[in-house]
This record gives structure tokens, sequence and C-alpha cells, in this order.
């Protein structure tokens, strides 16, 4: 990995401390001490991988605020169209002004320039970035990869995109004012800030995948917070075939436009298409789709195709012959897209559209199962010669079949890792698509924090683009440590070596802040217990698609009442807030009952006879979910419907 600690050449070195910064931060934290040499406060756990995160930084000579004041403007290129560019002035005006309490001004680089602007932080290929090499060094990155350097009094922020702009905007405002982002309604920034040295920056930081995304109501609802996890949106990265990013069969083929004619297109239930069946005729109709909707998003590049989801697969003689022959439908999945793949560079070609469009296809349900056989010798095989993508497919590895609780590289999941392997067999490019809760039961507690790191590594080292790990995404917040396990996915999708510990122990403090020791015991006994279950019962973990563990037997009616007097431990930790500072002790408070949703759930479920007034207590229970936002029981259940 390509990382600098500078913080041990200042040890060696004895450099004295500069300055001391009047900055307590909005966490509550005592003044923060500026360095003269800056120290990463992102700590790796490992130098396994040879990524690029390079955050140097040295005191310069200049102030970026002097006795309560500053010279400096905030500057966007002339013509600017970008909206995360944009948007990165606005985040820097917003978060300067919160830590300092001045409002930098905003203006593009010909009028900073004729105003004879001398001191600005400069956002994008502004007139103030002369050195061509800068540019040079972001283009080989991918799209959120950026730098960061300081020529003379200015600041230059540089990314390949609008997106990695911004992100060196929040590594400029991390740098300079510990600014950090922990919850939709928790930053830590300092505060009161009167004087402040400027660093020189020499910061080159490229994310471990291009493409992240840890989908979740708060992330889907709230484009602010998605962006400081520096993470996407998926309507941001896919072009929508049919109007929907995947599972989209039947939108690109409705049978209500072509039932009539082409009846054997559909499967006997209607639910999904006999992907086979007539492929000239069905693919020609297909591209009329594809031909639409690549030329109504120009500045998207790659859409999938995909089957529908928790419907049967196609019925026809086709799909039951290549089934009984290859034991996967998969192998008429993979022949389709290679000629959807043939018509669409055929198109892009005849028509002189220089774009490079990717379709990528679903090795999920019905078409898991990889079409490689294994030889005697451990080596593997295609089934057929032509069962391989072609150059502009990609698959998109979907995990639903690995127990989450354990990594991919745990012999419980051996089964599911060997045909990973086999994919690979199959295509050049990788996506993956994990999952991150029970999607049967969004209450039951689900234990995946073992697992997370391991394998978000394993995806870089088999080389994924783009990672995707799917949360409670249809709740408005959700259940068991969900915010934690979003900050989390969030900084391990930029660099997958990061101190796991380090995080979880920064992330408590900041959450809970006084009640922080009571819920980080809280936290440590739960995955010890989950380490029991996983013991004695593998099955009873890691399953996202199951109620096996809604049962008596795995959650002993004294353990959950303890783990609710852990929660009433929390609560009278942040007492003295009820007066001194009540909005404070009602976030807290909430922050607390969120977490013993899980908790009191199993209770009046396994053990009803258990209270005076069980709808009392379900009627309780369900207030506060609704209140706190946990709106779903299940992916497609309310919380009304279950309680």
């Amino acid at each position: 990995m390509k990382r600098k600690y500078a913080g041990f050449t200042a040890l060696m070195m004895g450099c004295a401390l500069l300055f001391m910064s009047a900055c307590g931060s909005c966490n509550g934290k005592e003044n923060e001490t500026f360095k003269e040499v800056y120290i990463p406060d992102m700590v790796t756990s490992t130098d396994k991988y040879d990524t690029t995160h390079i955050y140097e930084a040295t005191a310069s000579d200049k102030y970026l605020v002097r006795d309560g004041a500053t010279d400096y403007v905030i500057v966007y290129p002339e013509g600017n169209t970008d909206e995360q560019v944009t948007f990165a002035a606005q985040e820097l005006v917003d978060l300067f002004y919160l830590a300092t309490g001045l409002e930098l001004p905003v203006m593009t680089d010909a009028e900073a320039k004729s105003a004879g602007k001398n001191a600005v932080l400069s956002l994008g290929k502004t007139s103030y970035l002369t050195n061509q090499e800068y540019i040079t060094e972001v283009s080989a990155f991918n799209q959120s990869g950026y730098i960061i350097r300081t020529e003379g009094a200015n600041v230059l922020m540089l990314g390949k995109s609008g997106s990695g702009t911004l992100y060196a905007a929040y590594e400029f405002l991390h740098m300079q004012f510990g600014f950090k982002t922990f919850a939709i309604d928790e930053i830590s920034i300092e505060r009161n800030v009167t004087e402040k040295v400027l660093y020189n920056f020499n910061v080159t930081d490229n994310p471990d995948f291009e493409y992240r995304l840890t989908t979740s109501g708060e992330t889907n609802n709230d484009t602010t917070f998605m962006n400081r996890l520096r993470i996407q949106n998926s309507n941001d990265l896919w072009i929508p075939l049919g109007g929907v990013v995947w599972h989209n069969y039947l939108d690109v083929l409705p049978y209500s436009e072509y039932g009539a004619e082409h009846p054997d297109w559909y499967n006997s239930t209607k639910t999904n298409l006999n992907i086979g069946v007539d492929v000239e005729e069905m693919s020609d109709a297909v591209m009329k789709q594809i031909i639409k909707d690549i030329a109504a998003y120009p500045d998207l590049n790659q859409f999938t195709f995909t089957q529908e989801d928790g419907t049967g697969w196609g019925d026809a003689p086709i799909n039951d012959e290549n089934y009984e022959k290859y034991g996967t439908h998969a192998v008429e999945a993979i022949r389709f897209i290679n000629v959807l793949s043939e018509k669409l560079d055929k198109y892009l070609k005849d028509n002189n559209i220089d774009r490079e469009i990717r379709i990528v296809d679903f090795a999920y349900s019905h078409i898991q199962q990889a079409p490689v056989r294994v030889n005697s010798d451990g080596s593997m095989q295609l089934m057929e010669p032509d069962l391989h993508y072609k150059g502009n497919v990609g698959v998109m590895i979907c995990t639903s079949n690995v127990n989450s609780y354990f990594s991919l590289y745990h012999p419980q999941n051996a089964a599911a890792e060997q045909n990973i392997q086999k994919w690979k067999m199959i295509s050049d490019t990788f996506y993956f698509w994990m999952y991150d809760a029970n999607f049967q039961d969004y209450l039951l507690p689900f234990d995946n924090f073992s697992s997370m790191q391991p394998n978000y590594q394993y995806a870089y080292e088999n080389g994924a683009i783009y990672l995707f790990d799917q949360m409670q995404w249809n709740n408005v917040s959700g259940t068991d440590w969900y915010r934690l396990k979003q900050y989390l996915s969030s900084q391990l999708l930029w660099n997958v070596q990061l101190d796991v510990p380090h995080l979880i122990e920064e992330w408590f403090e900041n959450y809970f802040k006084d009640a922080a020791p009571e819920m980080k015991r809280l936290f440590d006994e739960e995955r010890a217990w989950f380490a029991h279950l996983a013991e004695e019962d593998p099955t009873s973990v890691g399953s996202i698609n199951t109620k096996k563990l809604l049962n008596a037997q795995y959650w002993p009616k004294n353990l959950l009442e303890g783990w609710l007097d852990a929660i009433d431990e929390a609560y009278a930790a942040i007492e003295e807030y009820k007066s001194e500072d009540p909005a404070l002790y009602t976030k807290l408070y909430d922050r607390i009952c969120q977490e013993s949703i899980s908790f009191r759930y199993l209770l009046v479920t396994l053990y009803p006879d258990s209270f005076d007034d069980l709808a009392a207590e379900k009627a309780s229970l369900k207030a506060d979910c609704f209140r706190l936002g946990v709106t779903r029981s299940a992916e497609f259940q309310q919380v009304g419907d279950t309680l």
C-alpha cells in the first residue's frame, strides 16, 4: 500500500508543536492540537495491498485563519456545469463556517483573478491549477480519485471527476479541522477556531473500489449524507433499462406489449422470460430499448438486463434441457447476453458513437451456479467453449448463497467461494453485491462484523471494480447497530485495509458520547453471544433469508433481560443532559433506544407470558419503531403487521 505516516518522522525529529487551536469539536471533545507534521488518524491494519492512500502534510508559514479572520476565497472553473463541484463549494462554505464562524466567498476563477485573489481554495480545473502534471496524475485514477496540493498560499483540490473533487474538499476539511461523518445526524469538526495554520498538502487518494454503494434508507434519502460517506447512488451509476436498474426483464419486454405476438417469450406464469427462446427476435426487441435508453443517459455507460426477483425461471423446453445438461440456467443467460453484446457493439460502431458501454449480468438465483466443471486435478474448465462473456460484459456476483457471519475465506463458504472462482473463468469484469441484513426479519439481530472487512478484501483481491453492500434498504432507519454498519461499510469501501477495531471505538465515542462505555460493552457481549451460536450451530447465523433465529433456544430470557439492563445503564449515563442540554439528551436517548428494539422484539415474541400487559408492551415497542424510523419488520412487511 502506498502510504506514509509522517507522524513517525515527527517523533524522530522531535518536532515541537507549533500551535494550539481553539477548536472544541461538536462532539464535545477537548481542544485539538495542531501538529507541525500531519499524523493520519485513519489507522491501517495491514500493508497487504499496494493501494494509493497518501496523506502527507506539513505546516506552512501561512495561515488559513488568523485572529478570527481569513483572506481565503473558494474558486471553481468558469463555466462549470458539474453539480458535484458546485456542491463541493457549498460544503466548504457550510463546514468552514461551522468550524470558524467565517463565511468564505465563492467565485469563478476568472472573477478571482480579476479581483487579484492570491489565497484560494481551488476546486477542479481552475486557472489557478497551472501544473499539467497534476491533471495527468489524476487521469490515471478511478472516477473518485483526487489529489490535494498546496502551491504558495493556494490549495488545489482536483479529482478525476466532480465527485473526486468533492472528496478532496472533504479530506481538506478533515485534515485541517478534523471533519468526519459518523451518522446522518453526527459529524465531528473543530469549533470556534480563531487561528489555523495552513498545511502544505501532498495528498494522493484513490479508493480501492471505483463504485461504492451501501444502500440504506438513510443514504437513499439524503444526498448530503451519502456524499459525506463518499458512497454513491445506483441511479447515478446505471442506465435504467426500461426505467429500472435491475430485475428488469419484464420492464424491457412487458407482456402487455409483446405477449400477444410472442407468447413463447414468457414462462407459464408470465413472471419471467423464457431466455433462450427466439434469441434473434427477442434480442432485437431488447436492443430497441437499449438504443433508446443509452441515448437518454449520455453520461452513463453501464446497464443490466437481469432476471426478475423472487419468481420462477423460464419453463420452455430449452430451459429444461439446459438445466438437465448443465445443472444451471446460466447457460442460456450467458449466450443471450453475448448476442446482445455483439449487437450493441455493432450499433455503436455503425453509428460512430464513441462510448464504451458495459452490459452487466447477475450471478444470482436461477443463474447463480456457473457452468464450469472442476476436473479431478482441481483445475476448472468451461462446460462449453462459448460460455465466456464478451469483452463489454461484466458479471455481478450476488452473495445470497453465502453465510454472512463467516467470511468468504471460511470453510463454511467454501462452495460459494469456489463458485465465484468459476465465474472468473466466464467474465473478465467483476462486480459484487453483498448483503448486510436478514431480509426475512429486520428486527432480528444480524452480526456480520467479523466478515465485512475480509469479504471486502476478497472482492478487492479478485479484481472487483464495484461493491454494493445491501442493508435495510427500504427502512427509513434500521436496527441492531445499523448506523455502525453504515459507517464501517463506507470506510472500508474506500480503503479495505483500515483498522476496524479503531473505527468501531471511534464511532462509539462520537455516536454515544457519555454512554459509549456501556453501549460498547453491550455490543461486545452481543458479538460474543453470536460467536457462541456460530460455534454451536453455524447454520443458525449469517443467513439473509430465514427466521431460524426467531426461536427461544437461541435467546435465553435472562440474556435478553440482561442486555436491556445494559440499555438502562446507558440511559443513566446521559441523565445529566436531561436538564443541562435537553436536545442532546433526546438525541442520545433515541440512539440508545434504537439499539433496544431487537431485544424487546425477541422478548415480546418469544416470551409473551413474561408481561403483565403484552398489548401495552407491543404498543410501546411499535411506537418507538415508528418514532425512530424503523417502519419495516422485513423487506416486504410493515412493522405494524408484525407487532
